[in-house]
């Protein structure tokens, strides 16, 4: 069928034990799911992104769906978990390390970098990064938020963003 098709029994081939479970979590087929009416609902070939064409074949429409379903399922699954406390402060901490890699990356030796600064004697005030680069500070916050949508378009009392947040 192409590059972006999947067989289900070839799946099942090289992923016995989980291939069932994977294929109903992330295949639908048309008529199958609920329908959405607004942009700004889950759009269900974002949960779901194999679309099922005949029995066992599925394709893929844009290779990143499945990727995204994956991550926001099992995320969404560590959030209503006894973990979920546990996965987000691991998860903050690792995005706040990717960010200063990134920085890093960018300023070498030519910056100093203080990870966890605070603005006070008593620990308060916290910054994630602070980066001394010639003659200027750079204060640095990695926040982990929630994505924006994928494929929304803005409309009157959406709350979708807008372009302009998108550049902001």
């Amino acid at each position: 069928m192409g590059a972006f098709s999947i067989n289900r029994a070839a799946l099942q081939d090289d992923f016995e034990l989980v291939a069932g479970r994977f294929w109903s979590i992330f295949a639908s087929r048309r008529g199958t799911v609920n329908q959405f009416d607004y942009p700004t609902e889950s759009n269900p070939a974002e949960i779901a992104p194999l679309i099922e064409v005949s029995d066992g074949s599925a394709l893929l429409p844009v290779g990143n769906l499945l990727y995204t379903a994956i991550l926001d399922r099992f995320t969404h699954m560590l959030c209503d978990s006894p973990s979920e406390q546990s996965f987000l402060r691991l998860r903050d901490k690792t995005i706040e390390k990717m960010a200063e890699s990134a920085f890093r990356l960018l300023f070498g030796d030519q910056a100093n970098y203080y990870v966890n600064a605070y603005e006070t004697p008593e620990a308060q005030k916290e910054h994630d990064l602070v980066i001394e680069w010639k003659n200027d500070v750079l204060v640095v916050e990695a926040k982990a938020t929630p994505d924006v949508p994928k494929v929304r378009a803005t409309m009157p009392g959406s709350t979708a963003p807008t372009p302009t947040a998108w550049a902001a």
